[in-house]
């Protein structure tokens, strides 16, 4: 008895048909390389015909899912499962990217402006230590002028 097309699940999700071969997909990005080669061994060795079918029945999901979605929504779906990968590999996605760029670039400013401030501190502690240098030295002079007087005054 076959099930007509309004009571069809896959009639309502286009993506029934696409979901196994990209969950296919993810699990292959998921094994090592040898497990990867193992898999793909393992389907030539079954025949060609299997691949064939595969290709074909995927082919097929494609053009039924680009006839029920607009390009926008097939990008959205792709770029969603490409994430998905993405995050599983510990790779960033561009606006996170992007973001830490930014901080980087803040905390740079704000790196320079800290040493900006400090060279100006240092310039005026060493004016503070200058000026405190001077004083000191232009009273050892008077102390030493009165000194010397009282030294003259002593032996009259």
């Amino acid at each position: 008895m076959s099930v007509p097309p309004d009571d069809d699940p896959m009639a309502n999700d286009p993506m029934a048909t696409v979901r196994p071969y990209i969950q296919l997909a993810s699990g292959l990005l998921g094994m090592s390389a040898a497990k990867a080669a193992e898999f793909a061994q393992g389907m030539w060795t079954q025949g060609g015909d299997v691949v064939d079918d595969s290709m074909q029945a995927a082919t097929e999901a494609g053009g039924q899912i680009a006839a029920l979605l607009s390009p926008d929504q097939i990008r959205a779906i792709v770029r969603e499962e490409v994430d998905k990968a993405a995050r599983r590999l510990g790779f960033a996605r561009d606006d996170e990217v992007a973001s830490v760029r930014r901080e980087v670039t803040r905390l740079e400013q704000q790196v320079a402006d800290l040493g900006a401030t400090l060279r100006q501190m240092q310039l005026a502690q060493d004016e503070v230590r200058a000026e405190r240098a001077a004083q000191q030295a232009k009273k050892a002079k008077k102390d030493a002028a009165k000194n010397s007087k009282k030294g003259k005054g002593d032996h009259s």
